[in-house]
């Protein structure tokens, strides 16, 4: 079970890297403040260290993480851009910071340095999506800001309904569903009534 979720860590941080090595290309080629394209070029600096300390761990538990395929991706118009960085830089990124946060105080102790190193990147990366947000959403007609908005209301309705399954780990310090459920409330408002899922029967 540990080795799984270790497994799964490391291979999100894998797949971190060459999603942020395209936002900055894609950023400089919109036009964006080099200040903004710096700071990207800085986090995925970040994301190939975590991928080195998560790897690590993973195989402490004896998984093997698989490699990433080589290649650049290819750049997106400003809208496809503004979108996934609303879910998964606004949401799924930022819900990550605020859950690495939470590991930083609840994990194993020999492992919480490591959360604790990894959480203050992810809360910067959290910043910086909201900073490529408000600069890409100025840029966009109101239409297209239209899109993106609804784009974000439903990765957040996708992450609660994920959550409802939420592995805990005492070890990794990964919350189950309930606390999980509540960490998404605190961070982008209580769901509404009509939105949340009960949990499935045996994972509470």
């Amino acid at each position: 079970h540990d080795a799984f979720l270790a497994l799964r860590m490391a291979e999100l941080e894998a797949a971190s890297v060459p999603a942020f090595e395209r936002l900055g290309r894609e950023l400089a080629a919109l036009g964006a403040p080099r200040d903004l394209v710096s700071r990207v070029d800085l986090a995925m600096a970040d994301e190939v260290r975590h991928v080195e300390v998560m790897t690590a761990m993973a195989r402490g538990y004896g998984a093997a993480p698989r490699t990433p395929l080589a290649g650049a991706l290819p750049l997106r118009p400003a809208l496809e851009v503004a979108i996934e960085n609303a879910t998964e830089g606004c949401v799924r990124e930022t819900f990550g910071a605020l859950v690495a946060t939470y590991q930083a105080a609840r994990a194993a102790p020999e492992l919480r340095a490591t959360f604790t190193a990894i959480a203050a990147d992810e809360r910067s990366h959290a910043e910086l999506s909201a900073d490529v947000d408000a600069w890409l959403t100025a840029e966009l007609p109101p239409c297209a800001r239209a899109e993106v908005r609804a784009a974000r209301d439903q990765a957040i309705a996708d992450l609660r309904a994920e959550l409802a399954e939420a592995p805990a780990s005492e070890a990794l310090g990964l919350p189950g569903p309930e606390v999980a459920q509540a960490l998404a409330d605190a961070l982008f408002g209580a769901a509404p009534v009509s939105a949340r899922r009960d949990p499935p029967a045996g994972t509470t």
